[in-house]
């Protein structure tokens, strides 16, 4: 860096009653020192000094090996070693002189032990933004050289605009003579761009164009190739006012290290794909269960890789565990508040508020349309994500008195307490033999229905009428990024009923933002102040308490706050409940026996709380009730049916089953043996095909299966046959 350039005599005559002082550091890779000078008025300088590289005309090689003069360091066969002594004109120095130089010179040029940091956007707003605005040197000299007040000898390119225009110029390290040290600096006109940190998507183009045009003109005017130039940032620079360095890839040059020098194509690539990405602001939840070795491993991993990119993380990373007390929002809860705090205090959104204001309304997310009796819209059956099955024999496996009331000195068991395990088969329509076509250990995706004892306590608390419960409506969306309610499974039009009754999950323990959003429609006063503080985060423990340790259900909750249920609009609804989730069963039939038909193995959910009534699995519960021959009823509009439509869909699953001829060891603890019986099933098959097709001699097949007394009736027997083609 060169401060503002006296005339040369001046330059000499300050030089020439200069004293040494101290060498501030030395670069024996590229023949380089730094040397502090000092007048007796106390007055500093600082004197850089580069060896200047060896010339490539031939005649001066000629000459100055003429006048070269040897000695001898060593010798030895045909090998010599000497030093070499040749006229002053063809061994000169280089160098830059600064003065008067400041202290901060000082500092910028003393040696200093180099290490490895990557600075975070954290980093950069409380270190090197300060540092930038309080310490930063002067940079008069480089608006100097810009005008051409100074060093304008040195510019040989210049893009006249005052905002996306710059200059091109030769480095102050480089003689302007050799190609092999070529080194040009292009420095943008605009003050406001101080390092690469604070460019934008915006500024593509002009880098582009800085790019492009640059390289052209260093290739015409010094016959360098376009292809054997590096362009690349400092960070950090030498100096914040953004500029581009030009070297020639034959020269090491300094700064070019790679954690100094970043590509001029990176930082555009950059920028394209993220127009803020020297400026993003991110915030990482993982959801994951600690009962899971990699415990939220892809969180943990986009979180470092955010890191990693520059991404200014909002705050630290959240991991939500759905074994906790209260599932993700143990960890949700105080994530959200420290990332809504951040966002308040970085004032990124100009109007934000802490505190709600309670007189805003925010919109309901779907709007109920009233729709014309007997009008329903086709869609095509081939869309549909789910499809329906029959169901067909349902019958109880497990043992008449298991777990049932057993009495001991210690304690009695109630008759609540037993296992209900459901061997449930399925009838599949020959249309859609391909939709529902499965392999040993895949899944079946169930969706589930409210039962009947939810939906009575619900509708008796909103105290809606049959004939709103039963108007036919259609549902739209009133937010462009929501879907809305799938036809397949509510139909168009749709009655609130067959809402209540198919998509809105009222056995769902109720979280704090269903009592957030409860809160808000609440016209009560004592029941409002009540909802709002299990809604708040010091009412944590309440919320714990009402909901989470009992187990208690949303519909349950509606009954609890009478007043304000009544008060409910019907597409509120959709605001307040959660859609149902499909349910995930391993099949227990093999599809090259059963053909058109699926088998679930289920254990009826049912246990007590300190609630009164028992506690119940939604989808454990439909499926041990369903009848033969409950199918396909598309909508309840006009009409009343017990039918019961079973939606659902084949997932492929994680086993990874050897060919037969491989013995297994299966363990499969309860209902886990289903997919087990599927493959076993399926195996006995194909071995019998290949004794059919003379593939094998004889083989025995043994089923071993060890089960409790009383359990799963039809697994309970050692089976040993042999089998001869």
């Amino acid at each position: 860096m060169k401060m503002e350039v006296s005339t040369e005599e001046a330059a000499q005559k300050w030089l020439a009653t200069a004293q040494f002082r101290e060498i501030l550091a030395s670069d024996t890779s590229h023949k380089s020192q730094f040397v502090l000078l000092s007048q007796e008025s106390g007055e500093l300088g600082i004197l850089l000094l580069n060896k200047s590289p060896f010339s490539e005309d031939q005649s001066v090689i000629s000459e100055w090996i003429k006048q070269a003069r040897l000695k001898e360091i060593s010798k030895n066969d045909i090998y010599g070693c000497y030093s070499i002594q040749v006229p002053v004109e063809f061994n000169l120095i280089n160098s830059q002189l600064i003065y008067p130089a400041t202290e901060k010179h000082v500092q910028k040029y003393r040696a200093e032990e180099k290490i490895v940091i990557r600075e975070t956007p954290e980093d950069y707003e409380q270190i090197t933004k300060i540092y930038i605005e309080k310490y930063q040197m002067n940079l008069q000299w480089v608006y100097n050289i810009l005008e051409k007040k100074a060093e304008a000898e040195r510019v040989f390119y210049e893009e006249a605009c005052s905002e996306f225009g710059w200059i091109l110029a030769n480095d102050i390290k480089w003689d302007g003579v050799t190609k092999e040290n070529l080194y040009c600096l292009a420095i943008i006109n605009r003050h406001d761009v101080r390092s690469i940190r604070d460019l934008r998507g915006s500024d593509v183009d002009f880098l582009e164009k800085l790019r492009d045009k640059s390289l052209k003109v260093i290739q015409d005017k010094y016959d360098v190739p376009a292809n054997q130039l590096r362009a690349y940032f400092h960070y950090q620079p030498s100096f914040y006012h953004l500029h581009v360095h030009f070297v020639n890839i034959k020269y090491d040059a300094p700064g070019q290290l790679v954690y100094a020098a970043v590509s001029i194509e990176d930082v555009i690539n950059n920028l394209r794909m993220a127009s803020d990405y020297y400026q993003t602001h991110a915030a990482v939840l993982g959801l994951g269960d600690s009962s899971y070795q990699k415990f939220n491993f892809a969180g943990k991993r986009l979180f470092r890789r955010l890191e990693q990119l520059g991404a200014r993380m909002l705050t630290q990373l959240g991991l939500a565990d759905d074994q906790h007390e209260i599932g993700i929002d143990g960890a949700l809860i105080p994530w959200k508040e420290a990332v809504w705090m951040r966002l308040y205090e970085e004032k990124i959104f100009e109007n934000m508020k802490l505190e709600v204001d309670p007189t805003t309304v925010i919109p309901s997310k779907f709007i109920l349309e009233p729709a014309s009796i007997g009008e329903n819209l086709n869609f095509h059956e081939e869309d549909q994500e789910y499809r329906l099955l029959t169901a067909g024999e349902n019958r109880r496996v497990t043992a008449d008195d298991h777990f049932q009331v057993r009495k001991s000195f210690i304690f009695t068991l109630s008759s609540i307490y037993f296992q209900d395990t459901r061997l449930i088969r399925f009838s599949v329509d020959d249309k859609d033999s391909n939709f529902f076509s499965y392999n040993p250990g895949d899944v079946l995706m169930v969706w589930p229905y409210n039962n009947d004892e939810s939906m009575q306590i619900v509708i008796d608390a909103l105290q809606y009428s049959d004939d709103l419960l039963d108007r036919p409506v259609h549902i739209r969306t009133n937010d462009r990024y929501l879907n809305p309610p799938p036809k397949w499974l509510v139909g168009d039009p749709t009655t609130l009923r067959s809402c209540l009754r198919r998509l809105l999950d009222l056995q769902a323990i109720p979280r704090r933002t269903f009592f957030e959003v409860f809160a808000s429609l609440a016209v009560d006063e004592f029941e409002k102040r009540r909802l709002l503080e299990l809604a708040s985060p010091q009412g944590l423990d309440d919320l714990l308490a009402y909901a989470n340790r009992v187990r208690r259900t949303t519909a349950e909750t509606f009954r609890d706050f009478p007043v304000t249920s009544k008060s409910i609009p019907p597409e509120r609804l959709f605001d307040l409940l959660k859609t149902i989730r499909p349910r995930a069963f391993s099949i227990a039939s093999s599809p090259v026996v059963q053909g058109n038909a699926i088998e679930l193995l289920v254990a009826k959910v049912q246990y007590k709380s300190r609630l009164s009534d028992p506690r119940r699995g939604l989808c454990s519960t439909f499926l041990s009730r369903l009848k033969p021959g409950d199918k396909v009823i598309f909508s309840e509009i006009n009409q009343k049916s017990s039918f019961v439509q079973v939606f659902s869909k084949i997932r492929p699953g994680t086993f990874k089953f050897p060919p037969v001829e491989v013995p297994l060891i299966c363990i499969g603890p309860g209902t886990g043996v289903a997919p087990f019986r599927s493959l076993l099933i399926s195996r006995e098959r194909l071995v019998v095909l290949r004794l059919n097709n003379r593939q094998y001699h004889s083989i025995e097949i043994q089923k071993r299966v060890f089960l409790p007394v009383n359990s799963l009736l039809w697994l309970q027997k050692l089976e040993i046959r042999r089998l001869f083609s």
